[in-house]
C-alpha cells in the first residue's frame, strides 16, 4: 500500500519516505505470532543423527 503512494504521488510524500522506511522496518521485525523453537529443533536434529548412526 505504501508503495502505491510513493508511485502516485513522490512530490507529496517524499519529506515522509524516511519516517515510512523506519515504521516499515521496526513492524516487520516483531512478529507477534513467530516462536522462536531452534533450540527444540535443533535439539530434534542431533536426535535424528544420533539414530542414524546405530
Amino acid at each position: 500500500a505504501l508503495e502505491s503512494f510513493m508511485l502516485r504521488c513522490p512530490r507529496d510524500i517524499t519529506m515522509y519516505c524516511d519516517v515510512i522506511l523506519n515504521l516499515s522496518l521496526e513492524y516487520l521485525s516483531y512478529d507477534p505470532n513467530f516462536t522462536d523453537n531452534m533450540e527444540e529443533d535443533t535439539d530434534y536434529e542431533f536426535q535424528e543423527e544420533d539414530e542414524d548412526e546405530y
